[in-house]
């Protein structure tokens, strides 16, 4: 393979990704109060809080690797089947 080709399975990966983009835009779950969000069309998990999170969870948000938007409003973090798994289980625990 060339050293600027994409692998296989990273185009596969990102050919999906823009389908999914094209077709569900994203999905939405409340979970505890919170909105989740799968937002294909900006390639992120988003969590949408209903009021503004204590100090503590905003820290803890950080730990598992979100970062604030303040453009989107949201706490988010790159989209992929982990990124969901980690934001369910964080909101569980909240």
């Amino acid at each position: 393979m060339h050293p600027h080709q994409t692998p296989p399975k990273r185009v596969q990966s990102l050919e999906e990704k823009q389908r999914m983009a094209e077709t569900i835009g994203n999905t939405t779950e409340k979970i505890k109060g919170a909105r989740l969000v799968q937002n294909y069309e900006a390639d992120r998990v988003q969590i949408l809080f209903p009021d503004r999170p204590f100090k503590e969870t905003c820290q803890a948000l950080r730990k598992a690797g979100f970062v604030w938007s303040a453009s989107a409003k949201a706490w988010q973090r790159k989209l992929n089947p982990l990124a969901v798994n980690i934001t369910r289980q964080f909101l569980e625990r909240l």
